[in-house]
């Protein structure tokens, strides 16, 4: 295994992109601030996000927070994809079901199982829009076609129940403030980062911040700063050989205690036990 597996900086930016292509393992994470589809016409993907590996099969449709670094592990000969990036202040404007939204942004890709035959219809319409520079109109057409077509993927995509209730959000720009918060976390997850600097980064109070983001995503931002930081520990136990103790302080904790409760929270087991049950 690799001794360290370093995160590209600065982080890729797509905006609202779609194109076609055949992949190839990635050497490193890379992450970027869209909500990112990939739908697999030919092949298959393995993905590693956070802790989890992902395989995306033929026919499947898979969406995932990219700003959640992440890493194609392999492909099989000959794959052919679609990417499709949409910025997540878009998505957070559909008010999609929270569990959905919760599930995705928490680091785990969501993916719907290989029967919607018109998928790949949709990609050429929306990479054929895309190819010059699209005008207000045909974003907008892209725009509520995936939702629509995410809509459906949410009808037939079960999850665990979520631990709260989020409420829609209050206003089109409170989708964007929850969009810079989501951010600041991915960027700065690994550095000493408080409450009061994320909300900062959407110039609110932190208060107000705190009750925003929970009412959109159903954690609070202490929670999402934690659940970003445990992702990447995961990802860390389980492709490098780094002495727990510097994973720990790699991935933005500086106690160890707190680090060892919270782990355990989220998996179930310590941080050594994960690894060697991996």
């Amino acid at each position: 295994m690799p001794a360290h597996v370093a995160l590209p900086e600065p982080e890729e930016v797509f905006g609202l992109a779609c194109w076609r292509g055949q992949p190839g393992a990635m050497a490193t994470f890379h992450r970027h601030r869209e909500i990112e589809l990939n739908l697999v016409l030919r092949g298959s993907l393995t993905y590693l996000i956070g802790g989890r590996r992902l395989t995306v099969a033929a026919g499947q449709l898979a969406l995932l927070w990219a700003a959640m670094p992440h890493r194609l592990m392999s492909s099989d000969h000959q794959t052919d994809v679609f990417w499709l990036t949409v910025p997540l202040g878009d998505v957070l404007r559909w008010h999609l079901p929270p569990q959905l939204v919760q599930a995705m942004l928490g680091g785990q890709a969501v993916h719907s199982e290989p029967t919607d035959a018109s998928d790949q219809g949709r990609f050429e319409g929306w990479a054929d829009l895309l190819k010059h520079p699209a005008s207000a109109e045909a974003r907008r057409i892209i725009l509520l076609e995936l939702e629509a077509r995410l809509r459906r993927l949410a009808l037939n995509w079960t999850a665990s129940p979520p631990t709260g209730k989020p409420k829609p959000l209050p206003g089109i720009g409170a989708a964007d403030h929850v969009e810079r918060m989501a951010a600041c976390v991915a960027e700065r997850y690994q550095q000493p980062l408080k409450v009061a600097e994320i909300a900062a980064a959407a110039g609110l109070h932190p208060h107000y911040a705190t009750t925003l983001f929970r009412a959109a995503l159903g954690v609070g931002l202490s929670e999402y700063l934690t659940q970003s930081r445990i992702a990447h520990a995961q990802r860390l136990l389980l492709t490098t050989d780094l002495p727990v103790l510097d994973i720990m302080h790699e991935v933005g904790f500086r106690s160890t205690s707190r680090f060892h409760e919270a782990f355990v929270q989220a998996c179930g087991v310590a941080p050594r036990a994960f690894r060697q049950r991996a």
